[in-house]
């Protein structure tokens, strides 16, 4: 066996590249690795798929399933303050466009 300074830094260097791709191939792999618009790409079709398996009725059961679920979770005074939260904020709305709209009634030409 030969000790040459220069071969004993190559073999060296050889082993760290291959660390390092072994590091990264273990890093990236999956969604990680991917572009952002294929990750989205294909959660739609993992979406479309799952609306042909389940369809209108399926998801009606769905949707009955998690009001039920939420319905556990909130007593009655909750959903009260949920609804006068809502129309209260829908009062804020309609007085704005009020505002707005009379505002648009005065403006000069």
């Amino acid at each position: 066996m030969v000790y040459e300074k220069g071969n004993v830094v190559q073999a060296n260097n050889d082993e760290s590249k291959k660390n390092k791709q072994r590091e990264d191939r273990r890093r990236f792999r999956g969604f990680a690795s991917m572009p952002r618009s294929r990750v989205i790409e294909i959660a739609k079709l993992g979406g479309k798929v799952r609306a042909k398996q389940l369809g209108h009725d399926g998801y009606v059961e769905l949707g009955k399933l998690g009001g039920k679920a939420r319905s556990t979770q909130l007593t009655h005074d909750d959903y009260v303050a949920m609804g006068r939260k809502g129309g209260l904020g829908n009062a804020r709305r309609i007085k704005k466009q009020k505002s707005l709209m009379s505002e648009m009634k005065y403006a000069p030409l």
